[in-house]
């Protein structure tokens, strides 16, 4: 049932392809399908699209920290430093 999900929402997101809305609802389809590369990659577009929309009439305010929240995970999960790598200097780790 996710996979349909997926293609149904492929399918808004082609048919709105400047709203942040279905690229949010597909970014959380993809994360319950353990891919969160691809989900990443559309919070991360929702974000752009969001700054993108017109200030009236304003968007929902729940669906921007949403999507908000979701672009912030993003960013830190993809900048994040490798385990491995060495702590920053005079940072007592």
């Amino acid at each position: 049932r996710l996979r349909r999900a997926l293609e149904r929402c492929d399918s808004v997101v082609e048919a709105h392809p400047n709203q942040p809305q279905p690229r949010n609802e597909r970014a959380l389809l993809h994360s319950l399908a353990g891919d969160n590369t691809t989900a990443c990659r559309d919070s991360l577009a929702a974000a752009k699209l969001l700054k993108q929309l017109p200030a009236q009439p304003p968007a929902d305010p729940l669906l921007v920290e949403e999507i908000e929240l979701r672009a912030k995970s993003c960013r830190l999960i993809t900048s994040a430093p490798a385990a491995d790598a060495p702590s920053p200097a005079g940072s007592g780790g």
